[in-house]
């Protein structure tokens, strides 16, 4: 969603954006959580996976008839569609643009977009071949990458947007650290009192802070030109 809004015109369309992204998360959440409740009531044989929940639901013509859960079905793959291919498209792009061509001389705009779209494919099939053996359920895998997200990007995202200072040591810090302790939170073992995207978000944000002290503030006269365009 955050990529989203760097394509929007004005700061008028941003505060819509804020609104009805908002919401839409809200109406959809308050969608989802009754089903859980449902399937309890609904579904007399405990499952030992939750990710069999919704496919359980779908194929008892008790609950659904089969058209019914053959549009269902349709609309959760064209959701998952929509969603993959914008994921895809931000990982491709940020690998070239961020990672492979930060040290290359500049290239035009149709190089770009071709070597985007080799690496568009290229993930893709990685996906796709993790898929055939999942190292977890759909429930555990989300958590896993709202976590990964919030331990890596919560510090240089929010304190970038509310804070002059910054360097790019102190981001790289951060992220490292908090991608570092969320995958070695679980073999401690006191993991389980607390859930391993805390201390991971504690760390990240303590690193940046502390070495965006301590370093050399990089940033250039863009940072203080948007800065002052955002407060008036």
């Amino acid at each position: 969603q955050l990529s989203r809004f760097y394509a929007i015109s004005g700061d008028k369309s941003i505060a819509t954006g804020r609104i009805v992204s908002t919401a839409a998360f809200f109406v959809v959440y308050t969608l989802l959580v009754p089903i859980g409740l449902y399937a309890h009531r609904i579904i007399e044989t405990p499952l030992a996976d939750s990710d069999m929940v919704v496919p359980t639901l779908l194929t008892n013509n008790a609950v659904f008839s089969p058209l019914l859960s053959s549009f269902l079905v349709l609309a959760m793959v064209a959701a998952a569609m929509s969603s993959l291919d914008s994921v895809l498209l931000v990982m491709a792009s940020t690998f070239h643009r961020d990672i492979i061509s930060i040290k290359k001389v500049e290239r035009t705009k149709e190089l770009h977009i071709r070597a985007t779209r080799k690496y568009v494919i290229a993930g893709a099939l990685i996906t796709a071949l993790i898929a055939l053996r999942p190292p977890g359920g759909i429930v555990t895998l989300t958590s896993f990458s709202g976590s990964l997200y919030a331990a890596c990007f919560l510090p240089a995202i929010l304190l970038g947007l509310h804070w002059r200072r910054g360097n790019s040591f102190a981001v790289c810090s951060s992220m490292v650290a908090g991608a570092v302790v969320l995958f070695l939170w679980p073999f401690l073992p006191f993991s389980g009192s607390i859930h391993r995207v805390f201390p991971a978000m504690l760390l990240s944000t303590v690193l940046y802070l502390f070495f965006t002290q301590i370093r050399e503030n990089t940033a250039d006269e863009r940072v203080d030109t948007l800065f002052a365009h955002s407060s008036s």
